[in-house]
């Protein structure tokens, strides 16, 4: 299909049916154009004549935090549609996006998409069967995730833009207005997450592609192996920060963060790695709690969740600088067996 008509076909599923007019002001398109794609949906059989509702089953699935979800059959085959959520505008890059979906395409790691639209944020991909999300209760589960992380890591691909935990806070605390958190302890957190940084910096950094959303969710689990999913957030990053995210979004104890390392770096790490891993978590941490108070103006609150990623900001940061005055310097690099 064309662009114009994949677009027309997201609206009318998004809304139960579109005319002309609606597809025209949500896609920016004429109204003559809108009037084509829609005869031409209509002569596929995929739109209901004149009212512009789907002919196929549409099946809603669970509210994602960033974006909702909506599943249907299209042409025999099971698809599933990405719609923006609330604020993502303002949080989000689409086109950055949908560069990253473009290093990625053909190589066996993420979804299979479908279309693609930078300018709306539309995306349809093909729904993956017998599938199930990653139970980060599960070795096996984890050891499938971690594997996946490790290979698109060594594959070393490359982006046009990056992301820097420190700075992407910095964003997020002037999305809300105010530094504040909902915590009474919050200015010394804030503080002790920043005193890391220079540390972070001074340590050595793998650059590469990052998905830097990992969450146990976006992994899905099946017959061919695992898959990882949704990269909105993907970037340039140092690739230590991968499973730190993944360790937040788990909800792991310092164990589990100890199991998470032993698997990706199978069996072994250093002590700065497991530095890094601790102040990736705690900047992660204080990061996904201003994205919370953002949520929160936009409507939508995640309290047990904001309090969960600020209470690893809060211990966290007390841990990595308990691993920096192990090391007495961050410069060197000791293998040691988990």
């Amino acid at each position: 299909m064309q662009a114009l008509e994949w677009l027309a076909l997201a609206v009318a599923i998004q809304y139960h049916g579109a005319g002309p007019a609606l597809v025209s002001k949500i896609t920016g398109c004429g109204g003559q154009q809108a009037r084509d794609a829609m005869a031409a949906l209509e002569a596929r059989g995929l739109l209901k004549p004149g009212a512009g509702s789907f002919c196929g089953r549409v099946q809603p699935l669970a509210k994602g935090m960033t974006n909702h979800l909506v599943r249907f059959a299209l042409n025999g085959s099971e698809c599933l549609l990405r719609i923006p959520g609330e604020g993502t505008a303002s949080l989000l890059d689409r086109r950055q996006e949908y560069e990253v979906y473009q290093a990625l395409a053909g190589r066996g790691i993420s979804d299979e998409v479908l279309f693609f639209s930078p300018e709306l944020g539309y995306k349809i991909t093909r729904y993956i069967e017998s599938a199930h999300n990653c139970d980060p209760g599960c070795t096996a589960d984890v050891q499938a995730a971690m594997e996946l992380l490790r290979r698109m890591h060594d594959m070393e691909l490359r982006v046009g833009h990056h992301f820097d935990v420190y700075e992407k806070l910095e964003d997020y605390v002037a999305l809300t207005g105010t530094r504040e958190l909902p915590f009474p302890d919050w200015r010394h957190t804030f503080a002790a997450v920043q005193g890391l940084r220079e540390l972070l910096e001074r340590c050595p950094q793998r650059r590469t592609l990052c998905h830097i959303d990992p969450v146990q969710d976006n992994f899905l689990i099946g017959p061919g192996g695992a898959t990882l999913i949704d990269w909105e957030y993907a970037a340039m990053c140092d690739a230590d920060i991968d499973p730190a995210m993944f360790c937040i979004y788990a909800g792991y104890d310092q164990a589990g963060v100890e199991l998470t390392l032993r698997l990706y770096h199978q069996g072994t790490a250093d002590r700065v790695t497991r530095f890094k891993t601790y102040a990736y978590m705690a900047a992660s941490g204080l990061l996904w709690s201003y994205w919370c108070e953002y949520k929160k103006q936009m409507g939508v609150d995640y309290e047990a969740y904001e309090a969960q990623q600020y209470e690893y900001a809060r211990r966290f940061s007390a841990l990595a600088a308990q691993q920096a005055q192990l090391l007495g310097g961050v410069g060197e690099r000791e293998e040691v067996l988990l």
